[in-house]
């Protein structure tokens, strides 16, 4: 894993976690998709957002795909189904605690650095992805 920077500032005695593409993204591989799959706790989100879409993105994609989910059991149905070509952070991200949120994060970094993106309907977290990849002009 990756050693953020940190930034003391000189006004109070702060410490801050810069975390950049270069902090974070140290394994992933040079050319890869991602998807972001709101499940969890979103009622809406699990209804509106069809797994089959995600598959048929997954089984198209030339390069690997990045996996970001809060649901561990789909991220682990994704990897019986297609091995090497999907990657994903082992850990479940919950959002409960700051190395929740730093794992939170990383995803979105993934996200935000991937060649192509599909998101979520009626997510905040794929909409700040796709705010964040047209910024930086992925999209």
């Amino acid at each position: 894993m990756c050693t953020p920077h940190e930034i003391t500032s000189k006004t109070r005695n702060l410490k801050f976690i810069l975390l950049t593409p270069s902090t974070v993204l140290t394994d992933q591989p040079d050319k890869y998709n991602a998807v972001h799959i709101r499940r969890g706790d979103n009622a809406k989100a699990i209804i509106l957002n069809n797994i089959k879409d995600f598959e048929g993105y997954i089984k198209s994609s030339e390069i690997p795909v990045y996996v970001a989910s809060d649901d561990p059991f789909l991220k682990d149905i994704f990897m019986k189904k297609y091995g090497e070509h999907v990657f994903f952070q082992l850990n479940g991200v919950d959002r409960s605690s700051a190395v929740d949120l730093r794992a939170s994060i990383e995803e979105l970094m993934y996200c935000v650095n991937a060649n192509n993106f599909k998101g979520s309907v009626h997510s905040s977290f794929t909409t700040l992805i796709q705010e964040l990849r047209r910024a930086n002009r992925h999209e």
